[in-house]
């Protein structure tokens, strides 16, 4: 599929409302394609990280995992994001791609967030609300199950606190 179509400028409402069907499709396609690459890259950075193949690739010249990733011009933080969502779906909780690749990256990372500890079937429906929900519903949806109890284990930043485990913002009182 050619998702990079020349696109002509629409003169009637009718074309207008062509191209823009068009122009939102390659947006949702692009979209489709960020979130499989997301694992993908995932899945290729996991086996060669775990199994320390990065270190055969480039023979000896390479020393480090983060100096194999700056030689590939790699994000660390990146990688490190891929790496986790692949290895929290596919490989702890057993999920195949079909279950996550076409749900938006950023609902991915909360998902993984918010679930750490949960069982398989909570991630399940999860995955359902993330499919099926736009991102500022889902966050809704997500942040309204349950509230924070990791309270005794916040990480304090000025006036604003975070858990540690589930990354939610805690309000706290501000001193007069």
């Amino acid at each position: 599929m050619d998702i990079l179509k020349k696109i002509k400028e629409p003169k009637s409402d009718k074309e207008k409302v062509k191209v823009s069907g068009e122009l939102l499709n390659g947006l949702q396609t692009i979209g489709r394609l960020r979130s499989e690459s997301w694992f993908y890259e995932g899945y290729y950075l996991y086996w060669l990280k775990v199994n320390d193949l990065w270190k055969y690739t480039y023979g000896n010249g390479v020393g480090s995992w983060t100096g194999f990733l700056s030689s590939l011009n790699i994000d660390q933080s990146t990688t490190y994001q891929k790496f986790n969502a692949y290895e929290f779906f596919i490989i702890r909780h057993g999920f195949v791609l079909k279950d996550v690749i076409n749900i938006d990256v950023k609902k991915i990372r909360t998902i993984i967030t918010y679930t750490k500890t949960k069982p398989k079937k909570d991630i399940e429906n999860l995955l359902t609300q993330a499919k099926e929900l736009s991102y500022s519903d889902f966050m809704a949806e997500i942040t309204k199950k349950e509230p924070c109890i990791h309270l005794n284990q916040e990480i304090k930043e000025e006036d604003v606190s975070y858990c540690k485990d589930c990354g939610r913002k805690i309000k706290t009182m501000q001193k007069e």
